[in-house]
């Protein structure tokens, strides 16, 4: 899957303050990390550049578009875009028009705010736990260790929702082909 990011848009919904080279620059390294551990090709478009047309840099998983002088982040994601109309690709963008344009050609769109928990999350897959479940079952054994015991005892303390490990994403027949195409999509990330 592709992901295309307006990525000041994302870094300004993320970012107090100036966004500094530094900044982008984790920014991209988190990307980068995530794009390895899911799979997926990033590309991230920004403003400006050293050069007067669009230049790119790639790193692994990682595309980096600078649109240069002469046009705008937003002028590179719509001519990506409109060339992708048909490849598994997702906008992450809060801008109403590029994302109404990424709509006309059945491209899903996600905020920055809905898509930057994914990229940050890191290796936490169960994040809700509950404690004290139910009663403790003990059985006998032969062979009793009460180093394990208590280890196991302290572990069954803990339980976790099913429905919070694995959402189920039920797709109704009354959502448009742009919001089934993006349930799916997120059921990816």
């Amino acid at each position: 899957m592709i992901i295309l990011i307006d990525a000041y848009n994302v870094l300004k919904a993320h970012v107090r303050g100036t966004i500094s080279s530094t900044v982008i620059e984790e920014f991209l390294g988190q990307l980068t990390s995530y794009g390895r551990k899911k799979g997926h090709t990033l590309v991230t478009v920004f403003d400006g550049g050293s050069f007067n047309w669009p230049h790119q840099d790639k790193r692994k998983h990682v595309t980096t578009i600078y649109s240069g002088y002469q046009s705008t982040a937003d002028d590179v994601i719509k001519k990506i875009v409109a060339t992708s109309q048909n490849k598994d690709i997702l906008l992450v963008s809060s801008d109403r028009a590029l994302c109404l344009y990424a709509e006309e050609y059945q491209i899903p769109s996600i905020n920055p705010e809905d898509f930057m928990p994914y990229v940050r999350m890191k290796h936490e897959r169960y994040p809700t736990i509950i404690e004290g479940a139910g009663p403790m079952i003990k059985h006998a054994s032969q062979d009793s260790d009460d180093a394990l015991d208590e280890l196991m005892e302290e572990g069954s303390r803990v339980l976790l929702l099913k429905e919070e490990i694995e959402p189920a994403l039920h797709v109704p027949q009354a959502r448009s082909k742009i919001e089934r195409k993006l349930l799916k999509i997120v059921a990816k990330l």
